[in-house]
């Protein structure tokens, strides 16, 4: 259950992504880190906040084949160049840094990425591996739309937003029977 009324905080992920997130289709992220990172490493700094669907870096080919239409109609439908409409949220539940390939091959069902895409990112930099974040995803009553402001530019995970945003009526995407059979079939 989100326990903040409103949030500031959101994490940039791919669109294709949190569309997967939004429709029950995963719960899971998994993650290298941007560029622009604290002393160039990745750490979930928060433990809600909200989904920035982000068009820079997808790639059609590091999907798996079943997304690969969505990634299509997101890109041929995607929102003005310069508004950012924000349609949910997470509570996370669980980090680890997944260091054993065999995991992340396990892991990877969960998700929407394609194994090349991941074993790319598991073996990108000088240490090995990838984080996995496990949350409970939200959809708020209605999308909000805000302006895309320069300040959320860059290969960074976390941006602070100009305002809050409520999350007064947001639902959780999955029920509590669908989330705990999710848990259990993840068995991290």
């Amino acid at each position: 259950m989100l326990t903040l009324s409103s949030l500031q905080i959101a994490f940039k992920e791919w669109a294709v992504v949190v569309q997967a997130l939004l429709s029950g289709r995963q719960t899971v992220i998994l993650r290298k880190g941007g560029i622009v990172e604290n002393k160039g490493q990745f750490s979930v700094d928060h433990q809600q906040f909200l989904f920035f669907p982000t068009y820079a870096h997808q790639n059609e080919e590091d999907l798996i084949s079943e997304e690969r239409e969505n990634f299509r109609r997101l890109h041929q439908a995607k929102e003005a160049p310069d508004t950012l409409v924000l349609e949910g949220a997470m509570q996370v539940k669980q980090v680890l840094f997944l260091k054993d390939w065999a995991h992340v091959c396990r892991i990877q069902p969960f998700g929407i990425w394609s194994i090349k895409c991941l074993e790319e990112r598991f073996h990108w930099g000088k240490v090995k591996g990838i984080h996995l974040i496990v949350g409970r995803v939200y959809r708020l009553p209605q999308p909000v739309a805000l302006p895309l402001l320069q300040r959320y530019g860059g290969c960074k995970s976390w941006v602070e937003l100009a305002q809050q945003i409520s999350l007064a009526e947001a639902a959780p995407v999955l029920t509590d029977q669908q989330y705990e059979a999710y848990l259990q079939r993840l068995q991290i």
